[in-house]
């Protein structure tokens, strides 16, 4: 009876340290660091970021990027999904004069972050 709590315990324990590494390792790869984690896939979509600019409509990133998975909140942020993971994707922020801003989130690998 103990040593199965102790088990549940351990178990516990280590299912909250490896999400907190993961989670670091997220959020500290960012900028140089992020494109260099980047796959062949993932590349060809940064080259794809890198033609949007600051006041673009939705409908002029859709041309780039397609149809948004998630509409976001008002439409203020729509996310397209990258990959398997339904955690990884990028999002587009809008302003009421346009596209503003790219967070690209791929779990437990980086952080791509840029203003248009």
């Amino acid at each position: 009876m103990k040593s199965r709590r102790t088990l549940a315990i351990c178990l516990a324990v280590t299912v909250v340290a490896l999400g907190g590494v993961t989670a670091v390792r997220t959020v500290l790869t960012t900028g140089a660091d992020a494109v260099a984690k980047m796959d062949g896939d993932e590349r060809a979509l940064l080259a794809k970021l890198t033609t949007l600019h600051k006041g673009m409509s939705l409908a002029e990133v859709e041309v780039v990027l397609g149809e948004p998975e998630d509409g976001g909140p008002l439409g203020l942020r729509p996310k397209w999904r990258v990959g398997a993971n339904p955690l990884n994707g990028v999002a587009v922020y809008f302003l009421p004069d346009g596209a503003s801003r790219i967070a690209w989130l791929s779990f437990g690998r980086f952080n791509y972050e840029r203003s248009l």
